[in-house]
Order: C-alpha cells, then sequence, then structure tokens
C-alpha cells in the first residue's frame, strides 16, 4: 500500500511539474506576441499554442491537486455522519469519481483517435489535435490512480498523508 502510495504521489507530481512547465510556457508566448504587435510583427498562430499549452495544463495538473487534496471538498454534513456512514459515503463517491474520471479518459483517447482518422489539425499552426486530448487523458487515468489510492486508505482505516 505504501509503495503504491508513493508511485501515484511521485508520478502525479512529475506531470504536475510538466503542467507548470506549459503555463511557463504559455507565458512566454503570450508575452512575446504582446511586444511583437506593438512592433507590427505577427506571430501565427500564437492563440492556437495557448490553447493546446492550457489544455496540458490542466490535464497535467489534475491529478496532483487531487492528491494533495487541493480540490474543494464540502465536508459540513460528511463530518456529522458516523464513521460507518463516512467511510461508506467516501467510498460511494470515489467509486462515483472513478467512473466518470475513467469514462472522460475513455472518450478522451476515442476522439484522439478520431482526430488522426479524420487527420484534425489546428486551422493556424497544423499542428495534430489528438496529442493533446491523450494527455488530458492521461491526467484522467492518473487522477484514476489517486482515488484508488485514496480509497484504499479509507478501507485500510489510514489517513491520507499528502
Amino acid at each position: 500500500m505504501e509503495k503504491y502510495h508513493r508511485l501515484v504521489q511521485n508520478v502525479t507530481h512529475k506531470l504536475d511539474f510538466l503542467g507548470g512547465m506549459s503555463l511557463a510556457l504559455m507565458m512566454v508566448i503570450i508575452t512575446v506576441n504582446v511586444i511583437l504587435r506593438k512592433l507590427n510583427i505577427t506571430f501565427g498562430g500564437a492563440a492556437e499554442y495557448v490553447q493546446f499549452l492550457l489544455a496540458m495544463c490542466i490535464g497535467l495538473s489534475v491529478a496532483n491537486c487531487a492528491a494533495k487534496k487541493g480540490h474543494i471538498e464540502i465536508s459540513m454534513f460528511v463530518d456529522k455522519m458516523s464513521k460507518g456512514k463516512r467511510i461508506f459515503f467516501e467510498i460511494f463517491t470515489n467509486l462515483i469519481t472513478l467512473i466518470f474520471l475513467a469514462a472522460s479518459s475513455y472518450f478522451l483517447i476515442t476522439y484522439g483517435v478520431g482526430y488522426i482518422r479524420a487527420g484534425t489539425v489546428g486551422m493556424i499552426s497544423r499542428v495534430p489535435l489528438y496529442p493533446f486530448t491523450w494527455i488530458v487523458s492521461l491526467g484522467f487515468i492518473m487522477y484514476c490512480f489517486v482515488v484508488v489510492d485514496y480509497a484504499i486508505h479509507i478501507i485500510a482505516g489510514k489517513e491520507y498523508v499528502v
């Protein structure tokens, strides 16, 4: 259990780092684009590149945010439940979350395959779209592993340590 927890934490941290790098690259592109516009020079496709990087930033960072318990959680009702009901409720909500994330990942992968078959590329940059859908899917898949890790801790009766 502890090995799995460390592995999940390590991988989500590395994906989050890549998401942060895409955020930094977005800032560079936006800054350069603003400066070039002041000089009447165009940077074709800047908005499109920023959109691709935004998808990467969010997709790669969402699992680490969950692993650090950074998502909004309303525990006002759960805190008032008995321990048994609380465990049942948390496992149930984790199961629903897991189903949603797995389905989302599956459909994102399917969309990526559709993009490959159709040859879908960015309108200006001509960059294929499928890698970005797969990167977001990877983030959701990793989020699934975080949910499983959290559920294991709940079932084992151990505190989830970030």
